[in-house]
């Protein structure tokens, strides 16, 4: 069902603090981790960088003294080191929330994740070091929990509240099939479109739990946010969109405050965007980096062109193309990246100049950018031109504020033909 939820217009400022300083990818190029090795696992050291952390004794180290050699890389060592991650994150949370956290507990943390994946089974979709994992514990990173019984249900939310995670209706634990970690901070841009101020990498690392080799897919679309922190060359706030890695995401309900810090920062800050998060039907553990990263861009126009012309045929017929298949339609930005959630609609332009309606002529963008109409028929015969346009702003909420446009294909002939009309 289509998604037409109001963007979210609060404006808002943050200190960006840049992650490609300690050696963080800084690109879309990063593959995914493999599964962390159990023979790398030391139950002790784990034990002793919980301590790092939060002291002892502490919830943190009786959690970490839950994993032993005898049961690394079991379920049992999964679940346990998943609850320290969720401590972890807790203290995190807490600590910023009070001004109390420092780089040296974020260095702790990190070392204490690295070393809990290394006992248990998991899959990630993005880096896996310490330095990655310090920057998602640091003031700018995103470092929660969730899909667990006893996690908070809310979004993950970075520390300083500039980007986050939100579950769909289901909720994270069945779009998780299970728990995971969130852990994000900002890189740098990586798009083709104009930059509009802010990029994340935002990674998930799950358990795996035999006999199965990857996390189970995550079949639904949750929702990311990111309150982009400039405004570098003046764009329209509203105009503002996120690139998902190589396509522009349609908009989706918003869940972040990004407050104003005063009013002439207003003038120049662009309002915090939330975008849906489209998640590969193939799940994380499969492909290179479907998950993330995103970028605040500003796509400057929305433009159509046809995948393939239509070829003659016989009215009531599905119309094709030169291609052999179904019409097709693609949305793109100014700069050429494809853009997801743009609805299209087909109107056929005869020669005389009479639009006639085009049977089955709606449809929406996926992540290529294509609108495809498999089910488009016209049921006269004579000349004509297809016009695919863009819908009303007040219909499709990914436009607005953006130019219409449309575009016309070549001239066809449909001959009368025999098939059942599709519709009136």
């Amino acid at each position: 069902m289509r998604r037409a939820l109001p963007l979210m217009l609060a404006t808002g400022t943050v200190l960006l603090l840049g992650a490609c300083d300690s050696g963080l990818p800084t690109t879309p190029d990063t593959k995914l981790t493999p599964a962390a090795s159990t023979a790398a696992c030391s139950p002790s050291s784990f034990v002793k960088a919980a301590a790092d952390v939060a002291g002892r004794p502490s919830t943190l180290v009786n959690l970490a003294s839950l994993v032993t050699n005898q049961n690394a890389g079991t379920p049992a060592a999964t679940a346990a080191v998943m609850n320290v991650f969720a401590e972890l994150a807790r203290l995190a949370g807490a600590g910023h929330a009070a001004g109390s956290w420092t780089s040296q507990n974020s260095s702790d943390g990190a070392n204490l994740t690295v070393l809990g994946l290394a006992c248990g089974t998991f899959s990630l979709t993005g880096a896996s070091t310490a330095d990655a994992f310090k920057a998602a514990l640091d003031v700018s990173g995103l470092y929660e929990v969730r899909g667990g019984p006893n996690d908070a249900t809310d979004p993950a939310v970075a520390h300083d509240g500039k980007g986050g995670v939100a579950a769909p209706a289901s909720g994270f634990g069945t779009w998780l099939s299970g728990r995971g970690l969130f852990y994000g901070y900002p890189i740098s841009t990586f798009g083709v479109e104009a930059f509009g101020g802010y990029a994340m990498d935002i990674s998930l690392a799950r358990p795996v739990i035999p006999p199965a080799t990857e996390p189970a897919a995550l079949v639904e679309a949750g929702v990311v946010a990111l309150c982009p922190v400039s405004n570098p060359q003046n764009y329209a706030i509203d105009q503002l969109r996120v690139t998902k890695l190589s396509h522009i995401l349609p908009v989706a309900a918003g869940f972040l405050d990004c407050s104003t810090v005063s009013a002439s920062a207003a003038r120049t800050t662009p309002s915090g965007l939330s975008f849906a998060l489209a998640v590969a039907s193939g799940g994380v553990g499969g492909t290179v980096r479907n998950f993330s990263p995103h970028e605040v861009v500003f796509p400057g126009s929305v433009n159509l062109s046809f995948v393939a012309q239509p070829v003659n045929a016989a009215s009531g017929n599905l119309l094709t193309g030169t291609d052999g298949n179904a019409l097709a339609v693609k949305a793109t930005a100014a700069n050429g990246t494809p853009w997801e959630g743009v609805r299209i609609q087909l109107e056929a332009l005869k020669n005389n100049g009479s639009f006639v309606a085009v049977c089955n002529n709606i449809a929406d963008t996926d992540e290529g950018g294509l609108a495809t109409f498999p089910s488009a028929t016209l049921n006269k015969a004579g000349g004509y031109r297809i016009v695919a346009h863009t819908v009303p702003s007040a219909t499709d909420p990914d436009v607005t504020t953006f130019a219409p446009d449309s575009v016309a294909s070549n001239l066809f002939n449909l001959k009368n033909g025999n098939a059942p009309t599709s519709c009136l």
